[in-house]
């Protein structure tokens, strides 16, 4: 038997990177998976597909997760599908390359919207399920933005470390509950995501041998290394975790 078996996971964000290498490894371990995303369909579409075509259940669903209403919708379609709802993982979101003064009204309601009003959107209809059901683990992809700041991203940092506050609130708020909050935290991954803030730079080949050489390993980390600390804090494997994070950078943070 796998990690998973027999469990029920929803992913945001499901459609590249960390967590498309979350859902393919969480069915893998015997989940059925709900996979999330909003512009990328084709690449959710394909992930859900591997899934299928490796003997293991999983659905797609579009969704923006930063409107409330859909946020709800994504929980119920995950319960009406597989039963219940085992594991939430907040993955979804975006960056930004503005200082504060060049940040639009419009940018800042984005940023904010996708990577944390979703993860208190979702996290709530979250709950209600689980407190029906008994318990069950939500994990976000925080950042190692929520710690420590880099250039021309204040207002990402900023919704990265709201995040991870809220993890740590909830933990504490619904431990009674058996319900497990964590929050993981990603350094520079070589991800979809990351090309294209890259890319955003006038120099971006410089960028990215600086974003390789940045953590004390000199490489950037794989989505599959994130998914695999993933794994760990929604299994069994770390039942007496709730209320932290896992850093996966590298040894950035360290320095």
């Amino acid at each position: 038997m796998g990690k998973l078996e027999d469990k029920v996971a929803l992913i945001t964000g499901g459609s590249s990177g960390i967590g498309s290498a979350s859902a393919l490894l969480f069915a893998e371990e015997g989940a059925k998976v709900a996979v999330v995303a909003d512009k990328n369909v084709t690449g959710g579409k394909a992930v859900v597909r591997q899934i299928s075509e490796s003997g293991g259940k999983a659905i797609f669903l579009q969704a923006d997760v930063a409107q409330q209403p859909d946020a709800q919708r994504i929980v119920e379609e995950t319960v009406q599908a597989f039963g219940r709802l085992d594991i939430l993982f907040n993955n979804a979101g975006m960056t930004t390359t503005t200082r504060l003064h060049e940040t639009t009204g419009e940018e800042f309601d984005r940023v904010i919207g996708v990577n944390l009003k979703s993860v208190v959107f979702v996290s709530k209809y979250a709950v209600l399920q689980m407190l029906k059901q008994g318990g069950g683990v939500i994990l976000t992809n925080a950042s190692k933005a929520a710690l420590v700041a880099s250039d021309c991203s204040p207002i990402y940092a900023a919704s990265k470390g709201g995040a991870l506050q809220l993890m740590q609130a909830m933990a504490v708020d619904y431990a009674q509950d058996n319900i497990r909050v964590n929050s993981l935290l990603p350094g520079i991954i070589d991800t979809p995501m990351t090309d294209r803030w890259i890319d955003a730079y006038p120099d971006p080949q410089e960028v990215r041998r600086r974003c390789e050489t940045a953590q004390p390993v000199g490489r950037m980390g794989t989505p599959e290394e994130c998914a695999q600390a993933a794994l760990f804090l929604v299994s069994d494997d770390s039942s007496f975790v709730t209320g932290t994070y896992l850093l996966v950078d590298g040894g950035y943070c360290a320095q």
